[in-house]
């Protein structure tokens, strides 16, 4: 459990504020990395009084530096604090992207540290008063930040993005990689029929023969199945794998489909 004191004005202990809860919320391009906090009024000249909190969340590097993630939504309505002994419940969110959550994991070593800054104001006898700027530090396990990565569904579908390699010290890639370069350029024109036709020669310069220079869909189809069968009971090594997978993706290209779909069932 996380917490710290909130100054109000001149008042050093107005209020207490408890960190109970985080959770990766996905969205539409973006995840809210959602802070659930518990608020105790210290101070009965405060009692009642509407407060706007908010702040920004920093990571903590394994060289011990602190980067800026992002700075919590704005509060839609404010928050009265509540009487003496009681508490309230306060969320506040981060809006961060598929790209952002990739640099928490690329600057982390087991799990995860973050530094939570709380700022703001509270409407005082019709003033606004200044809350002095108030850090917490928040740990998260290995375990537990996995978790929370695993429920939002981040990373259900990884994309790679290898370099292009030079057709100098590649020459047997020169053709596919010109292929690649002439769908680039079709795509900043809006030609998308010839960018996917592009793309399909590149493909095919890749994994090389046609299909009807080489075996029989049916004698593919079959080497499929076989493979599949037997690597249930038996390791199968790599290239024999790959081999497989160069014939399925030349019928992607120039033949059927109907093999690629045995490969991947």
């Amino acid at each position: 459990m996380s917490e710290t004191m909130l100054q109000v004005g001149s008042q050093a202990v107005a209020v207490r504020i408890v960190l109970r809860d985080i959770m990766l919320r996905p969205g539409l391009g973006l995840t809210r990395l959602l802070f659930t906090f518990e608020l105790a009024t210290k101070q009965q000249n405060v009692v009642g009084c509407p407060a706007w909190l908010s702040g920004s969340v920093e990571l903590e590097t394994p060289n011990a530096r602190r980067l800026h993630i992002a700075s919590f939504d704005q509060q839609r309505l404010p928050l009265a604090l509540p009487p003496l002994g009681s508490d309230h419940t306060l969320q506040l969110a981060l809006a961060i992207s598929e790209r952002q959550l990739q640099l928490i994991e690329d600057n982390r070593v087991g799990g995860v540290t973050f530094f939570i800054s709380i700022v703001g104001y509270v409407t005082q006898n019709g003033d606004n008063v200044a809350v002095n700027q108030a850090e917490m530090r928040h740990d998260i396990g290995q375990s537990d930040w996995l978790t929370m990565l695993e429920r939002s569904g981040y990373q259900r579908h990884m994309l790679i993005e290898p370099e292009v390699p030079d057709p100098q010290a590649h020459p047997e890639l020169a053709a596919a990689i010109d292929h690649y370069r002439q769908a680039q350029r079709r795509f900043s024109e809006g030609e998308w029929r010839l960018t996917v036709e592009s793309l399909r020669q590149a493909l095919a310069s890749v994994v090389g023969k046609k299909a009807e220079e080489e075996d029989d869909e049916s004698d593919v189809e079959g080497s499929l199945r076989t493979l599949r069968n037997e690597s249930r009971a038996n390791h199968v090594g790599y290239e024999r794998r790959a081999e497989l997978v160069r014939q399925a993706a030349k019928f992607m290209c120039t033949g059927s489909p109907k093999s690629f779909e045995t490969c991947v069932s």
